[in-house]
């Protein structure tokens, strides 16, 4: 069973755990890798069609259903709070994700493209399979996911996620999240 916080934060620090959960949202984290991941593309057309694929895939879908979702379930943040409440949206992000990652294979987008896209449907699809038995922390989740990308294409300074992973951790928790 879940442990909630149980303690009480000054203003500053609640002011500080609502801006690190918003900032760290996993579809604002995903557009950022995926643009400068797209940036290998020499051809500038290309390159734009990518970030518009992953805009759509990456962002635009999963925050449209999560706005969606939350504002169904009586949710005030870009949350679906409840585990419950979150076999739907999970379902479509993770359909949207395969969508996205089956355009940019078959545009020929650089492969770290398409796979982080692919990673996203499979990570999605592996998170809905656990929300039937526990609330795991998508924010978390996304720090992961295009840092290991971003290490993978750029070296040791792609791992800058990394370092937000355990702010991501104390606001969510903080913020009675998990």
């Amino acid at each position: 069973p879940t442990k909630l916080f149980e303690g009480t934060l000054t203003p500053g620090l609640q002011k500080a755990a609502d801006r690190i959960s918003m900032i760290t949202q996993p579809p604002f984290l995903a557009i950022i890798a995926f643009v400068l991941l797209n940036l290998q593309v020499s051809n500038i057309g290309e390159q734009l069609l990518f970030d518009l694929i992953c805009i759509v895939f990456a962002l635009v879908v999963p925050v449209g259903v999560t706005f969606y979702f939350g504002k169904k379930h009586g949710n005030s943040e870009l949350d679906v709070e409840r585990r419950e409440d979150r076999f739907p949206p999970l379902i479509i992000g993770t359909v949207g994700y395969f969508i996205g990652s089956a355009l940019l294979y078959s545009l020929d987008a650089p492969g770290i493209v398409w796979g982080l896209m692919l990673c996203y449907a499979v990570v999605t699809a592996f998170i809905t399979l656990i929300t039937f038995y526990w609330k795991i922390s998508i924010h978390a989740c996304g720090c992961v996911g295009p840092s290991l990308a971003l290490c993978f294409q750029f070296g040791p300074v792609g791992a800058v996620y990394f370092v937000l992973l355990p702010f991501t951790m104390w606001s969510r928790y903080v913020k009675r999240k998990h």
